[in-house]
This record gives C-alpha cells, structure tokens and sequence, in this order.
C-alpha cells in the first residue's frame, strides 16, 4: 500500500492505512467524498435508486447526504460518516524503518462523548431531510483505521446499545452487558438502523520471508433500533435482506438475553445508569446466579508496521 502526502508525494508503503480515513476525529464527508460514492454504489448494485440530498437555504451541513429509493419499499435517508485521517500517525509511519511497528494511543470500548454526538447530529440532518414520517432513518459510517484493527465498529455499538462487559465467576471469560449506560439507540428512536463497515489488510509471507499485502478482510454490521416503532418496515427493505445474506445483522439484545448470550439493564427500572456500581449492583441482584464480579470496558492497543508490498521495489502492491 503506498502511503501519498496530502501533496501528493509519495511517503512510502505500511501495512493498516488507508488514506481515506486513518484515525482521528470521525467526520461528515464532503459531497464528492469517496465514502459517500462508495456507500452510493452498494446501493445501487442492489438495485437501489440512489440521489444525492440538496442543502437548503445555502446552509451547509445540515441535510443527510443521500436518498435510496426502491419501489413499493419506504425511501431510506441516509447520513455517511467517515474517520478522517490522522496525518501525525502518518508522517511517523512513512517516516519508520521497514519492520518496526508504530504504536498507535489505547483505546477504550465503551461510550464515547464524540460518537453520541456524531450520532446527535447526523439525526438531526436526517430528520431535517425526511419528505415524510414513513422514511427511514440510517446513519452509515465506515471506518478505515486498520491499525485499531476493527474496534471503531465496537466504538460505535458501545455508544448506539450501552454495551459493557461483566466478569463473571461462573462462566468462561466475559459476558457482554446492554443497556448498561448512556444508550443513544434508547434516546434516538427515530434512528431506526445503522450500518458500519470495517476494513482490515490481510497479509501474507513470501518464500523469502517479507511481510506483504495481499488484500483486505471485510467486516460489515448492521444494528437495528430497538427502540424504533418501525423495524418491521426496515426488515422488509431489499437493504437489510442483504445484510442478512451477508449474515452481517447484529443480534438484538433481547434476543441474545432470551439465549443466555447477554446480561440486560432494564430501562425501566430505578437505576442510575451513569453510576457504575448502582448497575453492578442491579445486575448482581438480577442475575445471582452469574456471580458478577463488575464492569469494564476492553481497553485495546494498535498500530502499524512498514512492510514491501507485492510486484517490483518502487511500485505500489496490488
């Protein structure tokens, strides 16, 4: 992969980068983006009508960006969203000799001030853009930071479903939590879905030993509201069949409860949710025979390495 300054001059090739959108703030593409082009052909390679979304009254950034449109199906108002690129991480990247691995700042999994209000916002310009109450609502978001592997999906979901982890002493390892905090799915039923897509490289060893890139792997999600009025609506869109073919539709939490895959909070009951261990106690008291020992959120490291991408010393790699 051939890392391109903003210049455009070459600075040199690395392993988990991607321009488009390396790091960093998450941000509302511009209107010829890529991001907004890329979600645009998915949905026209379903057989979607896709339009771009014309601001009113000359005020930038405050309606969705896109409108699909299939026939005898509810119109689909779409905001995309996109990580923008964290140009430090690159110039030490580029800078790196070849195998040493660039660390990049731990991350936790968990709610995030910034995603609820990317989620804030994007709702308001979908809703500013609705021609009718029957539209539903999705905000799009792809992440290309491969060096944080896909844990900016996990972000995203922690934020959308108050997801945590509970240490348990009588089940292996961790047990996820929903509704364990800030819930902006809970808050925003008029966000009916989201969908976010991950993109990680995929590389492989020559018979000489070099590290090189050899594709991408490909992580898509769907998550649906579960506190939108209209999911059956969504569930018969073309859209969401095809996710559910890619077998790339989250689990609702109720669901995952019903199976014994999942703890719930109960948003109806008499529990601060900002307060950590008033949940902890809610959760010990509702399920007693977990033994929960307490909450956390994973907290993940990534980074990057310089690697030789395929074909001849100069060129970028297939």
């Amino acid at each position: 992969m051939l890392l391109v300054g903003r210049d455009g001059s070459k600075r040199g090739r690395a392993l988990a980068v991607d321009l488009r959108g390396v790091g960093g703030q998450i941000r509302k593409p511009s209107r010829m983006d890529t991001a907004k082009q890329h979600v645009r052909g998915q949905l026209e390679a379903i057989d979607y009508e896709v339009d771009p979304i014309e601001e009113s009254g000359g005020r930038e950034g405050e309606a969705a960006d896109l409108r699909a449109t299939l026939a005898g199906e509810p119109s689909i108002v779409i905001e995309v969203k996109s990580r923008e690129e964290d140009q430090d991480f690159i110039e030490a990247l580029a800078a790196a000799p070849p195998g040493e691995i660039v660390p990049r700042r731990p991350k936790k999994i968990g709610y995030n001030a910034t995603t609820s209000d990317l989620i804030q916002k994007a709702l308001s310009q979908i809703n500013s853009s609705r021609r009718a109450d029957t539209d539903l609502a999705c905000i799009w978001l792809l992440v290309r930071d491969a060096a944080m592997a896909n844990q900016g999906i996990d972000q995203f979901e922690a934020t959308l479903l108050g997801r945590s982890l509970a240490w348990c002493r009588s089940v292996k390892g961790l047990m996820p939590v929903y509704y364990a905090g800030i819930t902006r799915f809970y808050g925003n039923p008029k966000l009916d879905f989201v969908i976010a897509q991950d993109r990680i490289p995929v590389t492989d060893f020559t018979s000489d030993g070099r590290q090189v890139l050899i594709g991408e792997q490909r992580r898509d999600l769907l998550l649906l509201n579960p506190f939108s009025d209209r999911l059956s609506e969504v569930m018969s869109t073309t859209l969401y069949k095809h996710f559910q073919k890619l077998d790339a539709v989250s689990p609702m939490p109720q669901d995952l409860e019903a199976r014994g895959e999942a703890f719930l909070v109960d948003l109806d009951a008499d529990v601060e949710l900002r307060d950590k261990e008033a949940v902890e106690a809610f959760l010990r008291a509702k399920y007693p025979q977990a033994e929960i020992v307490g909450l956390e959120n994973l907290q993940v490291l990534g980074g990057a390495v310089n690697i030789e991408p395929p074909g001849n010393p100069g060129t970028p790699g297939e």
